[in-house]
């Protein structure tokens, strides 16, 4: 658990909504909570969710047992993959959600199944739910099993209709479960962006925002930097997309979560066992190599794409994992490897999409 994990379970036991973590995941974990106290809920929610996605995507794609068992545990124990799913975050929440909802997309693609279009339907809105970006990622998908229920270009209106409610409802749902609060994670975003704009341009660095100030008030501000010196605001909004792709850096920028941050008021500290000692050995060992590196998955991706260009399954899983980067040159409020744990997904089922399984008409 890390410090944003402490918090969020804390809203989720308490039922005050503060929108800085989505809601619907803190509402989430208060079901789960009940069940199985502390973040073993959320944890065994997660896991299911992702070996159901990954079973349903080996199991369309590989035809012969010993191989789809093979290729099951290669992707679930893939490092990248391995070393974040251990931690209860909302970026692992949308990863596994849309891992399932493809995995059901792809299982209904064939027969044209409606049942299993209908039961992604909720994976999407949770997606759509727990980050901001995750529209984007969502959208691909969407118009994907539009086309799945109505063939064609009629699919695709079909497919809007999905994402626009969808999103629409996440929207809305979020905002009545915080109470129509303001996310602070805007504030932290658009004062970072002045600070910066400021350093960049060589203007004298402004005073702390006071904590009242009216989101209003910031958003002119940040308005204001933006507008005065754009060079120096795209300058720094790039450097930032630079860090979380891993380009030009030594290190990988918060890879994953070690340990649970202490205190822990929900879980107790315990020594690690020689399990644990030898993964995070393992995984310490290639944290700043090219498994950890944003850049690489983005190229597979739109590699994939072009050499699967004509299975309408391979497009959408590649455009919804580049896209889902894409707004993050405006909102990533740092370079941490976990934003971009969905993009690493994508890339790695592409593969078993393009190069196996059934082989649908395009859409």
């Amino acid at each position: 658990m890390s410090e944003d994990s402490i918090s969020q379970l804390a809203q989720a036991r308490s039922g005050d909504y503060d929108p800085w973590h989505p809601p619907v995941m803190s509402w989430t974990w208060r079901m789960t909570d009940r069940v199985l106290p502390g973040p073993a809920g959320m944890l065994v929610l997660h896991a299911v969710l992702l070996w159901s996605g990954l079973a349903l995507v080996v199991a369309g794609t590989i035809a012969r047992p010993a191989r789809a068992a093979a290729a099951l545990i290669a992707l679930g124990f893939f490092p990248p993959v391995l070393a974040l799913v251990g931690t209860v975050w909302k970026d692992v929440a949308l990863g596994v959600a849309l891992v399932l909802a493809f995995g059901l997309l792809l299982a209904a693609e064939e027969p044209r199944s409606r049942v299993a279009v209908v039961a992604s339907l909720p994976l999407l809105f949770y997606a759509a739910a727990v980050r901001y970006n995750g529209a984007a990622a969502m959208l691909p998908l969407s118009l994907w099993a539009g086309t799945i229920v109505v063939p064609r270009r009629a699919g695709l209106a079909v497919g809007a209709g999905l994402f626009a409610a969808l999103l629409a409802l996440a929207v809305v749902t979020n905002a009545w479960l915080s109470g129509g609060r303001t996310p602070r994670s805007f504030r932290v975003l658009f004062v970072g962006d002045i600070v910066a704009t400021a350093l960049d341009s060589g203007e004298k660095i402004p005073p702390p925002a006071p904590p009242d100030e009216p989101m209003s008030a910031i958003v002119a501000r940040w308005r204001r930097a933006i507008l005065t010196h754009p060079a120096a605001y795209l300058w720094h909004r790039m450097l930032e997309t630079k860090r979380l792709l891993g380009i030009g850096t030594s290190a990988v920028c918060y890879p994953f979560q070690e340990r649970s941050v202490q205190p822990n008021p929900f879980v107790a500290d315990a020594p690690p066992g020689a399990l644990n000692r030898t993964v995070m050995a393992a995984l310490e060992a290639v944290k700043n190599g090219p498994l950890f590196r944003v850049w690489v998955y983005l190229a597979l991706c739109a590699v994939w794409a072009v050499v699967g260009r004509r299975r309408v399954a391979a497009l959408a899983l590649a455009a919804s994992g580049m896209l889902y980067l894409v707004p993050y040159y405006v909102i990533a409020p740092d370079c941490d490897f976990r934003y971009a744990w969905w993009t690493v997904l994508a890339a790695l089922l592409l593969p078993l999409v393009v190069l196996g399984g059934r082989q649908a008409e395009p859409a």
